[in-house]
């Protein structure tokens, strides 16, 4: 059965990182680039211009199938399109 969450972050960087090192996980981004450094520094380069120091700083979405009900290509694509959304 399919898991997922969608949630606001207060620590972009944690998200960023997050499965960084691992090889289940599949990554994507929607508005920001999938290396984790240049994204990094895009997070942290927008908060500055925006003198934004506290609050949300990210939302993520973490899905989880168990690998039967489809590929982690499809899942990836069926993440980046509810985050399109």
């Amino acid at each position: 059965m399919a898991y997922v969450k969608v949630m606001a972050s207060h620590k972009a960087i944690a998200a960023l990182r997050y499965g960084e090192h691992e090889e289940s996980v599949t990554r994507g981004a929607v508005g920001c680039e999938c290396d984790t450094e240049v994204a990094i520094s895009q997070f942290k380069a927008d908060r500055v211009m925006w003198n934004k120091d506290s609050g949300v700083e990210a939302h993520i979405i973490i899905q989880s199938f168990d690998g039967t009900e489809c590929n982690a290509e499809t899942a990836n694509k069926i993440g980046r399109e509810l985050a399109e959304k």
